[in-house]
C-alpha cells in the first residue's frame, strides 16, 4: 500500500488531541475506496464520542447529546478539533472554523489537486 498524503494530517490531529488530555480510545484511518475519486477515512473514538474524517466529506460527530457534521475545514487545524472535543465532552455543540491546517495545501497538491 502506498504512503498515504492524508496521514500527515491525521498525525497532527491525534498530537493535538493527545497534548490537550484527549488522546482517543481508538483510531483507526484507512482508505475507503479506490480509483480517481479514492476516499481515505479516519475514525476516532472515545467511549463517549466518535469523530469521523473523510478525505471528500470532512468531518462529522456522534456524542450523546449531538451529531452530525462539524463545520470545519476539511483539513481544519488540529486544535480547532481539539477546542471541538472538548466542547462535544463537556456537552455542548461543538464550535464553527474556517482556519486551515497551515500544511492544508500541500496535502491537496500531494492528494491530487486541492479540490476543496
Amino acid at each position: 500500500m502506498t504512503h498515504s498524503p492524508y496521514l500527515p494530517y491525521l498525525d497532527a490531529v491525534h498530537e493535538a488531541l493527545t497534548e490537550a488530555g484527549y488522546t482517543p480510545a481508538s483510531l483507526t484511518a484507512s482508505p475507503a475506496t479506490t480509483g480517481p475519486d479514492e476516499e481515505f477515512v479516519a475514525l476516532l473514538s472515545w467511549p463517549d464520542m466518535q469523530l469521523r474524517w473523510s478525505s471528500l466529506d470532512g468531518w462529522r460527530h456522534e456524542a450523546g447529546h449531538c451529531g452530525g457534521e462539524l463545520f470545519v475545514e476539511r483539513l481544519a487545524a488540529p486544535d480547532a478539533i481539539t477546542t471541538c472535543v472538548a466542547l462535544l465532552g463537556d456537552g455542548h455543540p461543538p464550535l464553527s472554523s474556517r482556519v486551515r491546517w497551515h500544511r492544508a495545501a500541500e496535502v491537496e497538491r500531494h492528494a491530487g489537486g486541492g479540490v476543496w
